[in-house]
Protein backbone atom coordinates (compact mmCIF):
# COMPACT_ATOMS: atom_id res chain seq x y z
CA UNK A 1 0.00 0.00 0.00
CA UNK A 2 2.82 2.42 0.87
CA UNK A 3 4.58 1.56 -2.38
CA UNK A 4 1.48 2.44 -4.44
CA UNK A 5 1.05 5.79 -2.67
CA UNK A 6 4.71 6.67 -3.29
CA UNK A 7 4.38 5.73 -6.97
CA UNK A 8 1.27 7.89 -7.43
CA UNK A 9 2.95 10.86 -5.69
CA UNK A 10 6.02 10.52 -7.91
CA UNK A 11 3.84 10.34 -11.05
CA UNK A 12 1.87 13.44 -10.04
CA UNK A 13 5.11 15.35 -9.42
CA UNK A 14 6.45 14.40 -12.88
CA UNK A 15 3.24 15.60 -14.58
CA UNK A 16 3.36 18.91 -12.68
CA UNK A 17 6.94 19.50 -13.86
CA UNK A 18 5.93 18.72 -17.46
CA UNK A 19 3.03 21.15 -17.20
CA UNK A 20 5.44 23.89 -16.16
CA UNK A 21 8.13 23.17 -18.75
CA UNK A 22 6.18 22.33 -21.93
CA UNK A 23 4.26 25.65 -22.37
CA UNK A 24 7.42 27.68 -21.77
CA UNK A 25 9.33 25.53 -24.25
CA UNK A 26 6.66 25.99 -26.91
CA UNK A 27 6.79 29.78 -26.55
CA UNK A 28 10.59 29.86 -26.72
CA UNK A 29 10.78 27.58 -29.75
CA UNK A 30 8.90 29.80 -32.18
CA UNK A 31 11.20 32.84 -32.49
CA UNK A 32 14.19 30.58 -33.16
CA UNK A 33 12.41 28.76 -35.97
CA UNK A 34 11.66 32.01 -37.83
CA UNK A 35 14.70 34.16 -38.57
CA UNK A 36 14.28 37.92 -38.35
CA UNK A 37 11.32 37.95 -35.96
CA UNK A 38 12.84 39.64 -32.94
CA UNK A 39 10.34 42.48 -33.13
CA UNK A 40 7.35 40.22 -32.64
CA UNK A 41 5.85 40.08 -29.18
CA UNK A 42 5.50 36.95 -27.08
CA UNK A 43 1.73 37.13 -27.45
CA UNK A 44 2.00 36.89 -31.24
CA UNK A 45 4.36 33.92 -30.87
CA UNK A 46 1.93 32.18 -28.54
CA UNK A 47 -0.95 32.63 -31.00
CA UNK A 48 1.11 31.38 -33.93
CA UNK A 49 2.17 28.28 -32.03
CA UNK A 50 -1.43 27.53 -31.14
CA UNK A 51 -2.49 27.97 -34.79
CA UNK A 52 0.03 25.41 -35.99
CA UNK A 53 2.57 27.92 -37.26
CA UNK A 54 5.39 26.56 -35.06
CA UNK A 55 6.49 22.97 -35.59
CA UNK A 56 8.40 22.89 -32.33
CA UNK A 57 5.31 23.60 -30.22
CA UNK A 58 3.99 20.36 -28.59
CA UNK A 59 0.27 19.97 -29.33
CA UNK A 60 -0.47 18.71 -25.83
CA UNK A 61 0.85 21.85 -24.12
CA UNK A 62 -2.52 23.58 -24.12
CA UNK A 63 -4.25 20.71 -22.31
CA UNK A 64 -2.66 21.50 -18.92
CA UNK A 65 -4.53 23.90 -16.69
CA UNK A 66 -1.90 26.01 -14.95
CA UNK A 67 -3.18 29.48 -13.98
CA UNK A 68 0.31 30.78 -13.21
CA UNK A 69 1.77 29.80 -16.61
CA UNK A 70 0.67 31.54 -19.88
CA UNK A 71 -0.91 28.86 -22.05
CA UNK A 72 -1.29 29.46 -25.81
CA UNK A 73 -4.87 30.44 -26.67
CA UNK A 74 -6.75 29.33 -29.81
CA UNK A 75 -6.73 31.83 -32.64
CA UNK A 76 -10.36 33.04 -32.68
CA UNK A 77 -9.97 36.50 -34.22
CA UNK A 78 -8.40 37.76 -37.40
CA UNK A 79 -4.70 38.46 -36.64
CA UNK A 80 -2.68 41.41 -37.81
CA UNK A 81 -0.65 41.73 -41.00
CA UNK A 82 2.55 40.13 -39.71
CA UNK A 83 0.82 37.04 -38.31
CA UNK A 84 -1.15 36.53 -41.52
CA UNK A 85 2.02 36.64 -43.58
CA UNK A 86 3.68 34.07 -41.32
CA UNK A 87 0.70 31.74 -41.55
CA UNK A 88 0.45 32.14 -45.32
CA UNK A 89 4.10 31.21 -45.87
CA UNK A 90 7.16 33.07 -47.16
CA UNK A 91 6.52 32.20 -50.81
CA UNK A 92 3.17 33.94 -51.15
CA UNK A 93 2.85 37.56 -52.26
CA UNK A 94 -0.93 37.96 -52.40
CA UNK A 95 -2.32 41.02 -50.61
CA UNK A 96 -2.62 40.39 -46.89
CA UNK A 97 -6.33 41.12 -47.11
CA UNK A 98 -6.75 37.93 -49.17
CA UNK A 99 -6.05 35.72 -46.16
CA UNK A 100 -8.59 34.76 -43.52
CA UNK A 101 -7.94 32.56 -40.47
CA UNK A 102 -10.63 30.14 -39.38
CA UNK A 103 -11.40 29.21 -35.80
CA UNK A 104 -9.43 25.98 -36.12
CA UNK A 105 -6.32 27.92 -37.20
CA UNK A 106 -6.45 27.05 -40.91
CA UNK A 107 -5.73 29.79 -43.45
CA UNK A 108 -8.09 30.30 -46.40
CA UNK A 109 -7.60 32.58 -49.42
CA UNK A 110 -10.36 34.73 -50.90
CA UNK A 111 -9.81 34.37 -54.63
CA UNK A 112 -12.13 37.17 -55.74
CA UNK A 113 -12.53 39.80 -53.03
CA UNK A 114 -9.49 41.12 -51.15
CA UNK A 115 -10.72 44.45 -49.76
CA UNK A 116 -10.38 43.70 -46.02
CA UNK A 117 -7.73 45.94 -44.50
CA UNK A 118 -5.51 45.15 -41.53
CA UNK A 119 -7.23 44.77 -38.16
CA UNK A 120 -7.31 47.68 -35.71
CA UNK A 121 -8.43 47.73 -32.09
CA UNK A 122 -10.24 50.19 -29.80
CA UNK A 123 -9.47 53.87 -30.50
CA UNK A 124 -7.39 53.07 -33.62
CA UNK A 125 -10.65 52.55 -35.50
CA UNK A 126 -11.24 56.31 -35.32
CA UNK A 127 -8.20 56.96 -37.52
CA UNK A 128 -9.25 57.55 -41.16
CA UNK A 129 -8.45 54.61 -43.44
CA UNK A 130 -8.11 56.59 -46.66
CA UNK A 131 -7.98 60.01 -48.36
CA UNK A 132 -9.68 61.17 -51.56
CA UNK A 133 -9.18 63.78 -54.25
CA UNK A 134 -12.13 64.42 -56.60
CA UNK A 135 -12.82 66.57 -59.65
CA UNK A 136 -16.38 67.92 -60.18
CA UNK A 137 -19.46 66.07 -58.89
CA UNK A 138 -21.54 69.08 -57.85
CA UNK A 139 -19.39 69.77 -54.76
CA UNK A 140 -16.85 72.11 -56.30
CA UNK A 141 -14.27 72.26 -59.04
CA UNK A 142 -11.87 70.26 -56.83
CA UNK A 143 -12.56 68.61 -53.49
CA UNK A 144 -10.45 66.62 -51.03
CA UNK A 145 -11.10 64.78 -47.81
CA UNK A 146 -10.71 61.63 -45.76
CA UNK A 147 -12.93 58.76 -44.72
CA UNK A 148 -13.42 55.35 -43.18
CA UNK A 149 -14.27 52.00 -44.77
CA UNK A 150 -15.98 49.24 -42.81
CA UNK A 151 -18.21 46.19 -43.14
CA UNK A 152 -17.47 42.45 -43.53
CA UNK A 153 -15.64 43.10 -46.83
CA UNK A 154 -15.10 46.87 -46.41
CA UNK A 155 -17.97 47.49 -48.82
CA UNK A 156 -19.10 50.64 -46.97
CA UNK A 157 -17.33 54.01 -46.97
CA UNK A 158 -18.08 57.29 -45.21
CA UNK A 159 -16.22 60.41 -46.41
CA UNK A 160 -15.89 64.01 -45.25
CA UNK A 161 -14.78 66.35 -48.04
CA UNK A 162 -14.04 70.05 -48.57
CA UNK A 163 -14.46 71.58 -52.03
CA UNK A 164 -13.62 74.82 -53.79
CA UNK A 165 -15.95 76.65 -56.20
CA UNK A 166 -14.04 79.19 -58.35
CA UNK A 167 -15.29 82.76 -58.52
CA UNK A 168 -16.30 82.66 -62.19
CA UNK A 169 -18.70 85.62 -62.50
CA UNK A 170 -18.98 86.12 -58.72
CA UNK A 171 -16.68 88.29 -56.63
CA UNK A 172 -15.07 85.58 -54.48
CA UNK A 173 -14.61 81.80 -54.61
CA UNK A 174 -16.67 79.68 -52.25
CA UNK A 175 -16.13 76.58 -50.12
CA UNK A 176 -18.33 73.49 -49.83
CA UNK A 177 -18.65 70.77 -47.18
CA UNK A 178 -19.79 67.25 -48.13
CA UNK A 179 -20.79 64.13 -46.19
CA UNK A 180 -20.68 61.15 -48.53
CA UNK A 181 -21.81 57.54 -48.09
CA UNK A 182 -20.55 54.90 -50.56
CA UNK A 183 -21.51 51.27 -51.12
CA UNK A 184 -19.45 48.84 -53.24
CA UNK A 185 -21.07 45.38 -53.01
CA UNK A 186 -18.47 43.49 -55.08
CA UNK A 187 -14.72 43.46 -55.49
CA UNK A 188 -13.03 41.26 -58.12
CA UNK A 189 -9.31 40.53 -58.04
CA UNK A 190 -7.39 40.74 -61.32
CA UNK A 191 -4.09 39.08 -60.48
CA UNK A 192 -1.96 40.14 -57.52
CA UNK A 193 -1.71 43.82 -58.40
CA UNK A 194 -5.15 44.94 -59.55
CA UNK A 195 -8.79 44.69 -58.51
CA UNK A 196 -12.06 45.98 -59.96
CA UNK A 197 -15.23 47.14 -58.23
CA UNK A 198 -17.74 46.93 -61.10
CA UNK A 199 -20.54 48.75 -59.29
CA UNK A 200 -20.49 51.56 -56.74
CA UNK A 201 -23.37 53.75 -55.63
CA UNK A 202 -24.30 56.08 -52.81
CA UNK A 203 -25.66 59.36 -51.60
CA UNK A 204 -24.05 62.55 -50.35
CA UNK A 205 -25.18 65.81 -48.79
CA UNK A 206 -23.38 69.05 -49.58
CA UNK A 207 -23.63 72.62 -48.36
CA UNK A 208 -22.04 75.82 -49.62
CA UNK A 209 -20.50 78.26 -47.17
CA UNK A 210 -21.92 81.60 -48.28
CA UNK A 211 -24.44 84.12 -46.99
CA UNK A 212 -25.98 84.36 -50.44
CA UNK A 213 -27.51 80.89 -50.00
CA UNK A 214 -30.06 79.88 -47.39
CA UNK A 215 -31.91 76.95 -45.80
CA UNK A 216 -35.07 78.86 -44.83
CA UNK A 217 -36.69 81.08 -47.41
CA UNK A 218 -35.91 84.77 -46.70
CA UNK A 219 -38.74 87.22 -46.00
CA UNK A 220 -37.99 89.19 -49.14
CA UNK A 221 -39.57 86.43 -51.24
CA UNK A 222 -43.27 85.52 -51.32
CA UNK A 223 -44.15 82.48 -49.25
CA UNK A 224 -43.25 79.17 -50.93
CA UNK A 225 -41.69 81.04 -53.84
CA UNK A 226 -38.61 78.77 -53.53
CA UNK A 227 -39.78 75.39 -52.19
CA UNK A 228 -36.22 73.99 -52.04
CA UNK A 229 -33.36 75.33 -49.96
CA UNK A 230 -30.44 76.71 -51.95
CA UNK A 231 -27.71 75.95 -49.39
CA UNK A 232 -28.28 72.18 -49.03
CA UNK A 233 -28.14 69.66 -51.89
CA UNK A 234 -28.76 65.91 -51.84
CA UNK A 235 -26.99 63.89 -54.53
CA UNK A 236 -27.25 60.33 -55.88
CA UNK A 237 -24.49 58.62 -57.85
CA UNK A 238 -23.38 55.38 -59.50
CA UNK A 239 -19.90 54.51 -60.75
CA UNK A 240 -17.03 52.04 -61.06
CA UNK A 241 -13.53 51.66 -59.60
CA UNK A 242 -10.13 50.17 -60.42
CA UNK A 243 -7.57 49.52 -57.66
CA UNK A 244 -3.79 49.09 -57.82
CA UNK A 245 -2.13 47.28 -54.90
CA UNK A 246 1.21 48.98 -54.12
CA UNK A 247 2.34 46.90 -51.09
CA UNK A 248 2.86 43.29 -52.10
CA UNK A 249 6.26 42.51 -50.59
CA UNK A 250 6.64 45.28 -48.02
CA UNK A 251 4.46 47.71 -46.14
CA UNK A 252 4.04 51.22 -47.55
CA UNK A 253 2.29 54.35 -46.36
CA UNK A 254 -0.18 54.09 -49.27
CA UNK A 255 -1.22 50.45 -49.55
CA UNK A 256 -3.62 50.83 -52.49
CA UNK A 257 -4.51 53.51 -55.04
CA UNK A 258 -8.02 53.51 -56.52
CA UNK A 259 -9.20 55.48 -59.56
CA UNK A 260 -12.95 55.95 -59.97
CA UNK A 261 -15.61 57.80 -61.91
CA UNK A 262 -19.18 58.65 -60.93
CA UNK A 263 -22.40 59.73 -62.67
CA UNK A 264 -24.39 61.90 -60.28
CA UNK A 265 -27.44 64.09 -60.05
CA UNK A 266 -29.08 66.16 -57.31
CA UNK A 267 -32.54 66.68 -55.87
CA UNK A 268 -33.35 69.89 -57.74
CA UNK A 269 -32.41 68.30 -61.09
CA UNK A 270 -34.66 65.30 -60.44
CA UNK A 271 -37.59 67.52 -59.52
CA UNK A 272 -37.05 69.55 -62.68
CA UNK A 273 -36.97 66.38 -64.77
CA UNK A 274 -40.31 65.19 -63.39
CA UNK A 275 -42.00 68.44 -64.28
CA UNK A 276 -40.25 69.05 -67.61
CA UNK A 277 -40.30 66.29 -70.21
CA UNK A 278 -38.03 68.30 -72.50
CA UNK A 279 -35.05 67.77 -70.23
CA UNK A 280 -32.69 64.97 -71.29
CA UNK A 281 -30.59 62.74 -69.05
CA UNK A 282 -27.48 64.57 -70.18
CA UNK A 283 -29.02 67.75 -68.74
CA UNK A 284 -29.40 66.37 -65.22
CA UNK A 285 -26.37 64.02 -64.97
CA UNK A 286 -22.85 65.10 -64.11
CA UNK A 287 -19.55 63.22 -64.57
CA UNK A 288 -16.82 63.28 -61.92
CA UNK A 289 -13.43 61.60 -61.46
CA UNK A 290 -11.45 60.84 -58.34
CA UNK A 291 -8.51 59.08 -56.73
CA UNK A 292 -8.54 57.24 -53.40
CA UNK A 293 -5.39 56.57 -51.34
CA UNK A 294 -5.78 53.62 -48.96
CA UNK A 295 -3.65 53.77 -45.79
CA UNK A 296 -5.09 50.85 -43.75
Amino acid sequence: MHVRRSFFRLTATVFRLLALLLPAASVAACPDSWPGTDDYSATASNRLCAAGGCEAAPPAAASFEMPSVPVPEPLRQEPDTAILRRLAGPGSHLPVASYKVRRDGRVTVHRLDNRVHRGRDSWERLIPTHAKLQYAGGIGFMSAGFGWDYGPRCQWETDLMVGVVPAYNAKDPKMTLTLKQNWMPWGIRCGERFAVEPFACGIYLSTILSDRFWVREPDRYPKHYYPIATRLRAHLFVGQRVTWNTSLRRERLVRRITAYYELSTCDIYLISKVGNRWLRLSDILGLSFGVKFQFY
